[in-house]
């Protein structure tokens, strides 16, 4: 159960009168008159180091091909292949609306036919649609064309050790034989970069959706004006001369970062073109939006932002046609989960979009960063090439789970810009961070919307920490410290395209009493089988037509702060894990301020 949900959002942010740090700082601390929030990265130039790699076969899925393969219901002389009259050749083409031809008979009384022409995915899925509907056939599938490598062409993908299997010394997140499950039907999957904005990479040539640059201020725009519909990076650069005084003095002087091209490239950078790098999920789309510049960020332009990416309503801004399910955010500021990310991850939960943060570079306790610390975010800290926690990374239980971030043992290798200040051209670097950890995740949750749209946040993490790669022995990494495990996309993939285990929900749930006059509260007994609870409501004791859900929570308690005074509510709970829900707890009935001792017998 996460962590998290034990721990209290303050509804105060605190502040202090010391400078910030440049965009790869290792923990932002702010002035009043500066941006409160910044990226987790460090960027380096050190080359990576490249390991092996090894050719698989895979099914390009997407590929043209001129074959099918039916097999008939009735498997007896009739269908079997020396037994295979015209007629019944005849019957299947006029029903396919193209002349096959009977190839040969293959193992298991199945049977292949040509067609007149090879045909794409659209051609192909028309006739097996309508040769499987006729009676006699048991099933009719395209006879895909088979390669020998999943390996992009990418030239710089061999430096990406961090995408390889995990194998002693190179603890990657396992990616080659997830690519071999990607196929091009496959839905675009919307990832929200919350950054620093994009550069014109090359990388990104068809990657993106419209995006929106949601900074405010002028002078950490640096762009020439506020909120505009350009999430292009101009740079944020710092000068001696502006961190000497004005604006943003005490900044760290700096080259600028292009945090966010770097961390849209780990996610879904063009693959398979031939040029550079590869994306973890590069059939996802990036929606691009801009909240740091110049120093940092606002946490209100941040907040902003993230409700827009998840197509929520955002005052004076145009609404967003391509809401995120997946949102990435390589930044945070140290405090406790302020009252405005707590509401806005709440609200972004509830449309089914996933917050994905990371954990802070501090080399401390990640439950003093924000948003890192919320309820309702997956936090991700950092490990290196070895397995172990990278130096810098920060820790704790409240982390969720690792992914590669990168030291100088091997760096994560993406896309930036040659510019010291504003852009300038195309080139790659390796950077070292958290927010380098945290996009690897993003890009594997992506893969799992893209298999399985129905899943929720929960189920994502769900999915995640149950399919990790375990931290290597005698690696500084403990469950712990780092979370379940380092992620891994090929057993994650694998369980969603698989039997996902049963709902097991806990036996009973008991409901608290006291005399809370702001809310409504209910507790109840936590399993290890449940991955989160929804609680539904009533103003009758009927259900289900006349309940309706009001939230999914991830641990005891659950607090109605929307109940009416002097109104009687009827609560019910269902447990839930990946498998999906289990059915109605018996009903709880209970006033603002006053709740009844009933026991909650669960259903199946």
């Amino acid at each position: 159960m996460n962590q998290r949900a034990r721990r209290t959002s303050s509804n105060s942010y605190h502040w202090s009168a010391k400078p910030i740090v440049a965009i790869w700082a290792v923990i932002l601390i702010i002035t009043l008159a500066l941006p409160t929030m910044h990226g987790f990265g460090q960027g380096q130039n050190n080359h990576i180091v490249p390991p092996g790699n090894s050719h698989t076969e895979f099914d390009r899925g997407g590929m043209m091909t001129n074959q099918i393969i039916v097999k008939f219901r009735d498997s007896g002389s009739g269908n079997r292949a020396e037994g295979l009259g015209m007629a019944q050749v005849g019957r299947m083409s006029s029903a396919a609306g193209v002349a096959l031809t009977h190839v040969r008979g293959m193992s298991g009384d199945a049977h292949v036919f040509s067609l007149p022409a090879t045909l794409n995915r659209a051609g192909i899925t028309n006739i097996i649609d309508t040769l499987n509907a006729l009676p006699e056939v048991e099933y009719a599938e395209p006879d895909h064309i088979m390669q020998h490598t999943a390996i992009p062409n990418d030239p710089r993908y061999p430096e990406q050790w961090h995408y390889f299997a995990p194998v002693p010394g190179n603890y990657g997140i396992n990616l080659p034989p997830a690519w071999e499950l990607l196929t091009d039907d496959l839905p675009r999957v919307v990832v929200a970069v919350i950054d620093t904005g994009l550069t014109g990479h090359v990388e990104f040539e068809g990657q993106t959706v419209p995006g929106y640059d949601f900074i405010s201020d002028p002078r950490v725009a640096n762009d020439g004006d506020g909120r505009d519909d350009d999430p292009s990076d101009p740079g944020d650069w710092i000068t001696a001369e502006e961190s000497a005084s004005g604006f943003f003095a005490g900044c760290q002087i700096s080259n600028s970062s292009w945090h966010g091209t770097h961390v849209a490239g780990t996610i879904a950078a063009a693959t398979n073109n031939d040029i550079g790098v590869a994306g973890v999920n590069w059939t996802a789309k990036i929606l691009p939006v801009r909240v740091l510049g110049k120093c940092g960020g606002y946490t209100s332009d941040i907040v902003d932002g993230m409700r827009w990416a998840a197509g929520l309503p955002v005052p004076g801004v145009p609404a967003n046609p391509n809401p995120a399910r997946v949102l990435n955010l390589s930044l945070g500021g140290s405090g406790a989960c302020s009252a405005s990310y707590q509401n806005v991850i709440n609200d972004i939960n509830a449309v089914g979009a996933t917050v994905i943060a990371a954990a802070g570079n501090s080399e401390g306790d990640a439950g003093s960063i924000q948003p890192a610390n919320c309820a309702g975010v997956i936090t991700v800290a950092a490990t290196n090439i070895a397995g172990n926690k990278a130096s810098y990374s920060n820790s704790g239980d409240i982390v969720d789970i690792s992914a590669p971030g990168g030291d100088s043992t091997g760096y994560i290798l993406s896309t930036v810009d040659t510019g010291t200040q504003s852009p300038e051209g195309d080139t790659y670097a390796g950077y070292q961070g958290t927010s380098m950890a945290a996009p690897h995740v993003s890009g594997v949750a992506s893969l799992l919307y893209a298999f399985n749209d129905s899943l929720h946040w929960h189920h994502v993490l769900a999915i995640m920490q149950s399919t990790v790669t375990p931290f290597p022995e005698g690696s500084s990494c403990k469950m712990s410290i780092c979370g379940s495990g380092i992620v891994n996309a090929y057993a994650a993939l694998q369980l969603v395209e698989g039997t996902l285990p049963p709902a097991v929900p806990p036996t009973y749930v008991t409901a608290s009493e006291g005399s809370l006059t702001d809310k409504v509260r209910i507790t109840w007994e936590t399993s290890s089988d449940a991955a989160f609870f929804q609680v539904f409501r009533s103003t009758t004791d009927s259900l289900p037509d006349a309940s309706i859900l009001i939230g999914d929570h991830p641990a005891s308690p659950f607090d109605d702060t929307s109940a009416v005074p002097g109104i009687t509510y009827h609560y019910w709970i269902k447990a839930c894990n990946i498998g999906g829900c289990s059915g109605f707890s018996s009903s709880v009935s209970g006033r603002r301020g006053i709740l009844i001792y009933l026991p909650l017998i669960i259903t199946r």
